[in-house]
C-alpha cells in the first residue's frame, strides 16, 4: 500500500514508481495595492437594510459588531463589488 502522505514534496510530485518525477514550480504570491475599493457611504445604507438578517436570538452587542464589520468591509458585501 503506498503512502499518500510523502506524495507532495519540496514543489515535486513523487512518481519513482514510474521511473520519473515531474516538477512543479513554486506559485510566488504577486501582491499588488487595489484602487477599486468600495466604501460604505450613506447611500449604501438602503442596501444594508435590505439585506442584512439577523436572528431575534442576536443581541444588541453583536448586532452592531456586526454591523461595524460589514461596513468596514463593504466592497465584500456589496453587490457593485460581487464579481
Amino acid at each position: 500500500m503506498p503512502e499518500y502522505g510523502k506524495d507532495i514534496d519540496d514543489g515535486f510530485f513523487d512518481v519513482s514508481n514510474y521511473g520519473n518525477a515531474v516538477f512543479r514550480p513554486k506559485m510566488d504570491w504577486q501582491d499588488h495595492v487595489r484602487d477599486d475599493i468600495i466604501t460604505f457611504e450613506s447611500t449604501d445604507q438602503t442596501e444594508l437594510d435590505l439585506d442584512l438578517r439577523m436572528g431575534d436570538e442576536a443581541d444588541d452587542i453583536t448586532k452592531t459588531e456586526v454591523i461595524r464589520i460589514i461596513m468596514k468591509y463593504w466592497d465584500s458585501f456589496c453587490k457593485r463589488g460581487a464579481k
